[in-house]
């Protein structure tokens, strides 16, 4: 059995495609002029929603499983649209610095550290392996016995 779709809908369709890719086409174009392309692609994305919708055609979005990053990617999104660019770019920032913060504390638990445990101080490390174990060579060139993450064993 199939089902018939009604011409109109079809036209209807298409003629918001051709919208959409006249978007796409400006954006690809001038992408740091984008900020209106954007808003009228959301326009259109409920348009089309509401002419399937309005042609009986049933539309229900699969539940999605939303992370932290989403949430906080949508929230810099709009404050990006409401407060213009700069907004935007410091919004990324800060969902980047959140998300590198979840990932650490999602390292820390896999590693066992407990995620009250504070980072006192940070530098980059080279971690070497041998038949005893980890270590690595401090800036007076003594080597010092520590685990895989480079925090030093007590003797």
């Amino acid at each position: 059995m199939t089902d018939s779709v009604n011409p109109e809908l079809i036209e209807e369709l298409k003629t918001q495609k051709q919208e959409m890719d006249a978007h796409y086409a400006h954006i690809i174009a001038t992408p740091y002029n984008s900020s209106q392309q954007v808003k009228e692609m959301q326009r259109l994305v409920v348009k089309t929603a509401t002419s399937l919708m309005e042609h009986g055609i049933p539309l229900t979005l699969p539940p999605k499983e939303r992370s932290i990053t989403d949430v906080i990617m949508n929230a810099a999104g709009e404050v990006g649209m409401m407060a213009g660019s700069s907004a935007m770019a410091q919004g990324i920032s800060f969902v980047r610095q959140v998300k590198d913060n979840v990932q650490r504390s999602q390292d820390k638990q896999e590693a066992g550290i407990p995620d009250d445990s504070e980072l006192v101080g940070e530098e980059i490390i080279d971690i070497y392996q041998d038949e005893e174990g980890f270590f690595f060579v401090d800036e007076e060139g003594v080597l010092i016995p520590c685990d895989d993450y480079g925090n030093p064993l007590e003797d």
